[in-house]
């Protein structure tokens, strides 16, 4: 089921490469692709601030059976928190992964203190067995 987004208002289609196509997957679809594929990067933009902490757990369940090495998460607070402000950095740990790097939304201190919605870009390594 590929998904195409629109063109935007007033753009010619013909200025316009052609677009990327990409399949939308339920829950249940999402774990035979994972056995069928290897993925070696998962990034999570803003979706596990929004998630109970059991749904958290059962996403990071489906990369660590997946063998997936790489995390990238970018919660919506600095810090790895639910917008209920659960943190939940120690269910990313009991998975196997830990902290390789953190940096900062923005580069200037400044405003990373005041900006608009601060935040910070963490990556993660899969310790452990990879190889399948």
């Amino acid at each position: 089921r590929p998904v195409v987004g629109p063109r935007p208002v007033g753009e010619p289609s013909h200025t316009r490469p052609a677009p990327i196509q990409f399949p939308i997957l339920s829950s249940d679809e999402i774990q035979g692709v994972m056995e069928e594929h290897t993925v070696n990067l998962a990034v999570n933009i803003h979706s596990f601030s929004e998630c109970r902490p059991s749904a958290i757990n059962w996403w990071l369940t489906l990369l660590e059976r997946s063998r997936v090495q790489y995390l990238m998460i970018v919660p919506n607070p600095p810090e790895l928190q639910t917008n209920d402000g659960v943190d939940f950095s120690g269910i990313i740990e009991q998975h196997g992964y830990r902290l390789m790097a953190r940096e900062p939304k923005y580069g200037d201190p400044v405003l990373q203190e005041y900006g608009v919605n601060p935040s910070n870009y963490y990556l993660f390594e899969r310790r452990g067995q990879l190889p399948r």
